[in-house]
């Protein structure tokens, strides 16, 4: 559907996507996702990488997301290529709380009571990443999830502005963000201010500019 121009959106409407990712990874056992993994990471040591970073976010609740993060956390310990882990939970917001008074701040609550606490306990992730954009999370709530991720110890990261303009790359700033991604519907002004990044600004992130077919 994308090679036949097809928009993100698109694809999603016509049920593809992270929602139907999402279903398919939570009833994928670890076993079958783990032997994918591994037929990935043998692919990845034979071109040379070192170092990649895996995601979750395609579980979306407390057992699947959990179920990838110590997937990612068994893989390291077995296999040379070293795992740097995200946990991108609040990555959409998930089916069962669309359409529904305060879904996206219910799956918050979710995240902060009953994903992170066991993840920062067992050292799970590095990161806590937030989908920012039209369909995902709006403004004010990654603000929420990262500063939560924080308290148990994971640095920021932020998917930002691929489908709209939303503010997110200024907000990734402001949060001392590891990295801003995305970043396809970015104006003069935030570039200026990502320049600034590590060059004598007020802000101390990183940034990485990736776009997905």
């Amino acid at each position: 559907m994308k090679i036949g121009g097809a928009s993100y959106e698109e694809i999603a409407r016509k049920g593809g996507g992270i929602l139907n990712s999402v279903k398919r990874l939570r009833a994928a056992t670890s076993e079958a996702l783990k032997k994918r993994a591994l037929a990935a990471l043998e692919k990845f040591a034979a071109y040379g990488t070192t170092t990649v970073e895996a995601k979750s976010g395609y579980g979306l609740e407390v057992a699947s997301e959990l179920k990838i993060l110590r997937l990612h956390k068994e893989l390291a310990a077995e296999q040379p290529v070293e795992i740097v882990s995200t946990f991108l939970g609040a990555h959409v917001v998930p089916a069962e709380y669309r359409g529904k008074a305060g879904g996206a701040e219910r799956y918050i609550q979710l995240m902060e009571q009953n994903m992170l606490p066991e993840i920062g306990e067992n050292r799970l992730a590095e990161f806590c990443d937030v989908f920012c954009d039209r369909g995902a999370f709006p403004w004010r709530n990654p603000n929420v999830c990262c500063k939560r991720g924080g308290n148990w110890g994971l640095a920021p990261r932020m998917h930002a502005e691929q489908l709209s303009r939303t503010g997110a790359a200024r907000l990734a700033i402001l949060m001392r963000a590891a990295s801003c991604d995305h970043l396809e519907q970015v104006n003069k002004g935030d570039i200026r201010a990502l320049g600034k990044i590590g060059n004598g600004g007020d802000a101390a992130a990183g940034v990485a500019i990736f776009t997905w077919g």
